[in-house]
């Protein structure tokens, strides 16, 4: 009796999630936001991981300050669900600062609510806000393309691998349903290694 090769299918293709930028152009990419609304919006998208939709939707009720945690909003094809989630210190401490420069804002408005409207700010005006950033300043990702949005929760994947080598941890942040997905990130860091290997011993 033959035995048959299992073939596992990824949900996203691989050329999506190799978009991603270095933790060092992360960091660049903050340190050079001088708005503080702004400075805080990334550094929640690449130390949360968190996609578009879920960050601009965030409502001051969903911020727990004694926890120092966020109740997020997760919205998937087939499903809905809401999930608290710790923040990191790097995106946590500039969020209470932006809070502190509100004016008593009310528990149902949203964190980065528009100046004219009672509604968040665009998907595409964050968009705009991070293509011009990085045309300034000259932040590319790995394959030398200007970065979307959604390739900031790809490096906050990429750098939890990196840092803890355990593609479980990925999962458990990303909120990923499947297992291969999150293994896209250490096929990843494992070609990045081997990038940077080259020439070392000629």
């Amino acid at each position: 009796m033959g035995y048959k090769t299992a073939h596992y299918k990824t949900t996203v293709p691989m050329q999506d999630i190799t978009r991603y930028l270095t933790w060092a152009n992360c960091k660049r990419l903050i340190q050079h936001t001088e708005c503080l609304r702004d400075k805080v919006f990334f550094s929640l998208a690449v130390s949360t991981g968190r996609r578009i939709g879920e960050l601009i939707n965030i409502r001051i009720r969903d911020i727990n300050i004694e926890e120092g945690t966020i109740l997020w909003f997760i919205e998937k094809k087939r499903k809905e669900y809401k999930v608290v989630k710790h923040v990191p210190k790097m995106a946590w401490e500039p969020m209470l600062d932006y809070i502190m420069t509100l004016e008593n804002p009310a528990p149902e408005a949203y964190l980065f609510q528009s100046t004219y409207t009672d509604r968040p700010l665009t998907t595409q005006r964050w968009r705009q806000i991070l293509h011009k950033l990085s045309e300034r300043y000259n932040i590319l990702t790995e394959g030398q393309q200007r970065p979307r949005i959604h390739d900031l929760r790809h490096s906050c994947g990429v750098q939890i691998y990196n840092k803890t080598n355990d593609i479980r941890v990925v999962q458990r942040v990303l909120e990923h349903k499947d297992y291969n997905m999150s293994a896209q990130y250490a096929r990843i860091s494992t070609k990045d290694t081997e990038h940077k290997l080259e020439g070392v011993f000629e």
